[in-house]
């Protein structure tokens, strides 16, 4: 019984914090500020034309908290790769999205979940709103800013 409730109060005391590219004027927003939140019926929204991106509960090797959008590099056997934070909607959990080229110039691409490795071994160099030309990926253009 000592041992349940000890698990329930640490699962119950996951912080979970939460920021928000506001697409007009091209700017992150976290909630600890009072710019593009509004609060209605006691629940946090942000405003029109931007996007939440969640904490995943890790920090990188630099103590910078990881979210959903994030850009960061990590090392592989002998190779750094970079890619983006995503959610995994089927699974519930974050990913580390990469993308990789073979001999023949075929463009794959990888997902590595953070279950399997720890947040530490990473490093943020950026997110995909600001910062989207580090991606490798083809499809880094579409995405909004």
């Amino acid at each position: 019984m000592q041992n349940q409730e000890k698990e329930n109060k640490t699962e119950s005391s996951r912080v979970i914090k939460f920021r928000a590219w506001a697409f007009a004027n091209k700017e992150m927003f976290y909630p600890n500020t009072d710019d593009g939140w509004e609060i209605r019926d006691g629940e946090l929204y942000p405003l029109p034309s931007s996007i939440l991106m969640q904490f995943t509960g890790l920090k990188d090797k630099n103590e910078k908290k990881i979210f959903e959008g994030d850009v960061m590099v990590y090392p592989m056997a002998e190779e750094e790769y970079t890619g983006k934070v995503i959610f995994d909607n089927t699974y519930l959990y974050y990913k580390f999205q990469y993308q990789t080229e073979d001999v023949n110039g075929k463009i794959t691409t990888e997902e590595l979940d953070f279950t399997e490795t720890q947040g530490d071994e990473f490093e943020i160099i950026g997110n995909i709103y600001e910062h989207s030309h580090l991606l490798n990926d083809k499809d880094s253009d579409k995405i909004k800013k």
